[in-house]
């Protein structure tokens, strides 16, 4: 018998596949070649029918998919543990804001998204979304790791480290979007901070690009009661309705967190297909509250897992989060 070549073999005493309809697998293997998983099934099976001089063997471990973390900041990493105990508004603007304005840069957000990847790569995450200033250092340190990754480039009015103006955002995430085009591994997206954050003009601009380009939209969305309050005290309705009435609600939009929605604005998220990304360590620890995530995946909705930013978080563990 003429067996094919392969350059490594991963046996384990179980495999699960995380794949429709299959269960997982006892006493199995895995074959890779050229970096591609070429095989997998019982260990006698992949060993008859592959020769390889690599062999891992992994007793009493289980192998699986890579995780992913559908929402975070990587180099917010540097300031973990920094501010406790504050709801989400006094958490900004009394503790992290003043600090990003004293001490974020370029090298500030190289050091810790290095931190955050090593982190998250060593707790079983291959892919993570991400949503900071200097995005086109994220994406190069994501490159020379390997781990796949959705870079949104961040959208504020306001100046920050990284721009002075949301035109300079759209500018250099634009150009940022143009570079990794045709990248593999990684897609960059639009990160409208909120919607409260940002115009109705700079949002229709995040509408108009997501088309032009097929991007998605990643944006922190209900996260708190006091983000509804304000959203009914200033324009009669909710954050919901007006992304809805721009057109941004649809398949290419990210929603993170979503801790306040009522039940119609539940069906209207699933009508439009948005997708929602659940933040429970984050959500807790900055007293936001709890998504009603039930809800949410009975109404049909897809929902993925993040942990948000190490600093209102503690931990970039994504299998903690579940």
């Amino acid at each position: 018998m003429i067996q094919n070549q392969c350059d490594l073999i991963i046996d384990a005493d179980w495999i699960v596949p995380v794949s429709a309809g299959q269960d997982p697998i006892q006493n199995a293997s895995i074959a890779i070649s050229k970096g591609l998983i070429v095989k997998v099934g019982d260990q006698e099976y992949v060993h008859r029918e592959f020769q390889c001089n690599d062999i891992i063997s992994l007793e009493q471990h289980v192998v699986l998919p890579g995780l992913v973390n559908a929402h975070g900041h990587a180099a917010m990493s540097l300031f973990r543990g920094y501010a406790e105990n504050s709801p989400l508004e006094a958490w900004l603007s009394e503790s992290i804001w003043p600090l990003e304005r004293k001490w974020v840069n370029s090298d500030f957000v190289e050091t810790g998204t290095r931190l955050a990847l090593a982190e998250m790569i060593h707790s079983g995450i291959t892919c993570f979304a991400d949503m900071y200033f200097f995005p086109e250092i994220v994406a190069k340190i994501a490159k020379e790791t390997g781990i796949r990754s959705q870079i949104a480039f961040p959208i504020l009015p306001f100046p920050t480290a990284w721009s002075r103006s949301a035109e300079e955002c759209f500018h250099k995430g634009l150009g940022l979007h143009d570079e990794y085009r045709s990248d593999n591994t990684i897609k960059i997206a639009l990160g409208p901070h909120s919607a409260y954050s940002l115009p109705e003009e700079d949002l229709r601009k995040v509408f108009m690009f997501s088309e032009e380009l097929g991007a998605d939209v990643h944006i922190h969305l209900l996260e708190t009661a006091a983000e509804v309050a304000d959203a009914k005290s200033r324009m009669g309705y909710s954050w919901i309705t007006l992304l809805d009435k721009i057109g941004l609600l649809g398949p290419r939009l990210q929603a993170v967190h979503v801790v306040h929605a009522q039940p119609k604005e539940i069906d209207l998220l699933y009508e439009r297909q948005v997708r929602i990304v659940h933040c429970p360590t984050s959500n807790l620890k900055l007293a936001s509250g709890i998504a009603e995530t039930s809800a949410l995946i009975s109404a049909g909705l897809t929902v993925g897992l993040g942990t948000d930013s190490a600093a209102s978080n503690n931990s970039l563990d994504i299998l903690a989060e579940a």
